[in-house]
């Protein structure tokens, strides 16, 4: 792509494969016969849930104790006591920084009602995890899960699974994996990688980096811009391979089609839109837009692309310059006011400013 920065959407996958990684391993092995709940050193409180039932955990604290209550027995171990079958209190030495819970193979839920940090792993079944007011890492793996982080700096892992995903307030990582999944950033400053399947990805109301991956994905970029020195910052939005569905909302957008037929929309306020490979439909809508069927050539405004291309770009309404659409092959354009190199065509003064803002606008990182 001309303008977007490929190395932000690596960084948003080799960060999700990571956490999942992370998750893995540090969450404590299933429980063969039991619940058990004990304290893991001077700060943690660590949590498995009884195989081959079905549990609903809640956690809360007061002070330095924890209490892990279910629906099925749990077993009191090191650090901990039992204040009935169902429901223990565990102290850690020192003040609590961490739970870490490891769910079962039915369907189950978990909550935390703390503002500690909490590491949970679903485990297999249709689960729902909840998370607290800290930041978070949240496992769903196998299953249909719905994952909620709430408040803080979550990082939100679906994996296998038509899962359901919703990041809060905060500036998460949201990862959908294998199936369709519909995932939900909200506040925040936050990154979506849709994994393979057909999924659905909605920003929210911050500045935000969207990534479909595979699959024919349906990607709402939401609102959110933000200004940092002389740059300003947009939703970034990367369909990759499939034929997927865009809409860039509201404020300045940065979107890149991917490989497949796409049909992008930008909104209002003034985007840069590249359909990339494949026979895409691009509309600008509302502002003063730049709109290429496959790529461009940022410096001189030549349109790049197949001899063959067969894209639709039509630029909608304008608000000051108008706006440049840049083709190749057979396509075709409408409501455009530039279609070649150097922005000829615009009003007055239109080509000196597309340049000063191509130099200053910046995917959202």
């Amino acid at each position: 792509m001309s303008l977007i920065n490929r190395k932000t959407l690596a960084t948003v996958g080799a960060t999700a494969v990571a956490i999942a990684t992370t998750a893995l391993f540090a969450t404590p092995a299933q429980a063969a016969s039991a619940g058990l709940a004990k304290v893991v050193g001077t700060k943690t409180v660590q949590f498995q849930a009884l195989l081959g039932k079905s549990n609903s955990v809640k956690l809360s604290i007061s002070g330095r104790t924890v209490t892990i209550t279910d629906k099925v027995a749990i077993k009191a171990g090191k650090g901990c006591k039992s204040v009935n079958s169902k429901k223990v209190r565990c102290t850690t030495s020192a003040k609590t920084a961490k739970l870490s819970v490891a769910l079962g193979d039915k369907n189950d839920y978990v909550r935390n009602y703390t503002n500690v940090y909490m590491l949970a792993d679903a485990g297999t079944g249709n689960d729902t995890v909840i998370g607290g007011n800290a930041s978070e890492e949240l496992q769903g793996d196998y299953g249909n899960d719905k994952l909620y982080g709430n408040g803080g700096n979550d990082k939100l892992i679906a994996e296998s699974g038509d899962d359901y995903v919703v990041g809060g307030a905060g500036n998460d990582q949201i990862w959908g994996g294998t199936g369709a999944d519909k995932l939900y950033g909200n506040a925040g400053l936050d990154k979506f990688s849709g994994g393979t399947g057909n999924d659905l990805l909605y920003g929210g109301t911050e500045v935000d980096v969207l990534s479909g991956n595979e699959g024919n994905d349906y990607i709402y970029a939401g609102a959110g811009e933000y200004t940092s020195g002389e740059y300003v910052y947009g939703d970034t939005v990367y369909g990759d391979a499939g034929n997927d569905t865009i809409y860039g909302e509201g404020d300045t957008d940065l979107i890149e089609g991917g490989v497949g037929n796409d049909r992008i929309a930008g909104g209002a306020d003034w985007d840069v839109i590249e359909g990339s490979a494949g026979n895409d439909q691009v509309w600008g809508n509302e502002g003063d837009d730049i709109l290429a069927g496959d790529s461009y050539d940022p410096y001189n405004y030549t349109p790049v692309g197949s001899a063959t291309a067969a894209d639709r770009v039509d630029g909608g309404a304008h608000v000051t310059y108008g706006d440049l659409c840049l083709v190749t092959g057979s396509s075709t354009i409408t409501n455009c006011e530039a279609t070649g190199p150097s922005a000829a065509g615009l009003s007055a003064g239109a080509s000196s400013e597309l340049t000063a803002r191509l130099a200053t606008i910046r995917p959202a990182k």
